[in-house]
């Protein structure tokens, strides 16, 4: 090839990405152990509220770690393993992020359950837990795959629902 050269691979690009690689990996992990304390300190422990800005401040700091593990993963001079360790990266940090924010939404809900509980009556209560069961059994019935809905008339007919 006349006027091309090819310039060799620097070992130190991909030193450098292998240091980031196990800095985003220690620091994805300790996410995850704060995370789960979190989740079994509760709200026990930890004011709600509190419960919910960590929680807030560990999605942002998930999300710079997936930005950095998305950058590193489109170099082109990073080999299977190390593209695997990445990917592998991201998908911790997907599952971590769904995690904070479920748990989040879940503290949220017992905090507001708590409230209503403290400003209606013990029957109107009772009545707002059935309205919740019977919405859920609708979206479930309503997300089912034909082939679990089919299964269901095929089944023997269990308890009725409670009303």
């Amino acid at each position: 090839m006349r006027g091309a050269t090819v310039e060799p691979v620097r070992g130190d690009g991909t030193e450098r990405a292998q240091e980031d690689i196990s800095d985003l990996l220690i620091t994805v992990t300790t996410i995850e152990g704060r995370v789960l304390r979190l989740v079994r300190e509760g709200d026990r422990e930890i004011p709600v509220e509190d419960l919910a800005n960590e929680l807030t401040l560990l999605s942002r700091d998930l999300r710079r770690c997936y930005r950095r593990a998305q950058d590193l993963s489109e170099r082109r001079d990073l080999g299977f393993r190390t593209q695997r360790k990445l990917r592998h990266l991201q998908q911790q940090c997907i599952w971590l992020y769904r995690k904070a924010h479920q748990e989040r939404a879940f503290f949220q809900k017992l905090q507001l359950e708590a409230r209503l509980r403290r400003v209606i009556s013990e029957e109107a209560f009772g009545l707002y837990q059935q309205l919740l069961w019977a919405d859920h059994e609708e979206r479930r019935l309503a997300a089912s795959e034909d082939s679990a809905v089919a299964a269901l008339l095929l089944a023997e007919p269990a308890e009725p629902s409670p009303t």
